[in-house]
């Protein structure tokens, strides 16, 4: 079944299941023309008791964010924006190997359609040749001290051509990378696919096999690097990402955890 028939199911509040080979990812999937930002839908679905593998699915975010506030640029109906449901792990059991689950399931998704050299960059964001084409943005809700739920926000930029001159040469498409327009609801499923294979496994306990499979997608390893966390910068080696899913910092001979940041600068060595 073409995924577009799900979506116009799912706008009429109806549970599919038909043409996807996820089982619990897209079950159920809400579209949208346009929202404030698919990850706000999600928190309001998971307090209402939504289900795991919820989709939220929009054309247009008219309040789209990612990490640290930032604005999430993305051309109606070019590209992809939707967020997943997570009920079955909890942020505090994981940690950072949540964000480097979801990237490496939209790597492993890229790298089955297409031939295409996809790189992970930590935390969340995933790039080629070095320029920015989805990033991550994972949020939760907590009532009364109790978890309820994560949405995994997803921003995959497919058939956006061009780009904000402030991100112009920072950002790409998968089809300016391919070489011409693709199918969007192609990716989606194929995203949904692996993202439910790989939380699957890490709900399983092979956490390690993930984070091995994400750092053989890293180019930062390894390097020099210079990383921006609010006012301050910390340059050093990125010597390893830990089981938890923290960067590990060389700087002489002391080694530092980081939890969140941004690589600005890489330097071979």
């Amino acid at each position: 079944m073409n995924l577009f028939l799900l979506y116009q199911s799912a706008m009429r509040g109806l549970n599919v299941s038909g043409g996807l080979r996820s089982g619990v990812f897209g079950r159920k999937i809400f579209h949208h023309d346009v929202v404030d930002s698919t990850n706000s839908r999600a928190l309001d679905l998971i307090r209402k008791g939504a289900e795991e593998g919820t989709v939220i699915i929009a054309e247009e975010q008219i309040a789209g964010r990612g990490r640290q506030g930032r604005t999430w640029y993305s051309e109606k109906g070019k590209n992809l924006l939707f967020s997943v449901i997570i009920r079955s792990i909890s942020s505090e059991e994981m940690n950072g190997l949540l964000s480097l689950t979801s990237a490496l399931s939209v790597a492993s998704a890229v790298r089955n359609l297409y031939a295409i050299s996809v790189e992970c960059k930590w935390p969340n964001d995933l790039n080629i040749n070095g320029k920015k084409f989805c990033g991550i943005l994972l949020e939760s809700v907590r009532e009364s001290n109790q978890f309820l739920g994560i949405s995994v926000g997803v921003g995959i930029n497919v058939n956006q051509m061009k780009f904000p001159p402030e991100i112009a040469t920072k950002a790409v498409s998968l089809s300016m990378s391919v070489g011409k327009n693709l199918d969007r609801h192609e990716i989606l499923e194929e995203v949904l696919m692996e993202m439910e294979r790989n939380f699957s496994r890490l709900k399983k306990g092979f956490g390690k096999d993930i984070l091995k499979e994400w750092k053989v997608l890293s180019p930062h390893i390894g390097h020099n690097i210079s990383l921006k966390m609010g006012k301050d910068i910390l340059i050093g080696i990125m010597e390893d990402i830990a089981e938890d899913g923290a960067l590990v910092m060389r700087q002489g001979n002391k080694k530092i955890k980081l939890y969140s940041g941004d690589i600005s600068y890489v330097d071979c060595i």
